[in-house]
């Protein structure tokens, strides 16, 4: 019994040199391997953001937007200007 729980705590402590080993590599030499950490990193080329609302607004002033297709895009437009509380309020 004394020696399986030292063979599962070796185990364990094996398994985390190994993980603390792998995530602290060095970063590529090459401009292929550059691009490789680029893309796995999770950046894309080209940042676009597509927001498909399903039709054409009418306008875009916020002070005459009336339907759910402007507010949408307005509040997308907006989003990080203004925040919200935990009660739904602008804070």
């Amino acid at each position: 019994m004394f020696r399986t729980k030292k063979l599962v705590a070796l185990l364990t402590a094996l398994a985390i040199a190994a993980t603390l080993l792998a995530g602290c590599g060095g970063a590529p030499k090459s401009e292929a391997g550059k691009e490789t950490a680029k893309i796995q990193s999770g950046m894309a080329k080209e940042q676009v953001i597509r927001h498909n609302v399903g039709a054409e607004p009418e306008t875009l002033d916020t002070a005459k937007i009336t339907g759910l297709t402007e507010a949408t895009i307005v509040g997308a437009i907006f989003e990080g200007l203004t925040r919200y509380d935990k009660d739904e309020k602008l804070a």
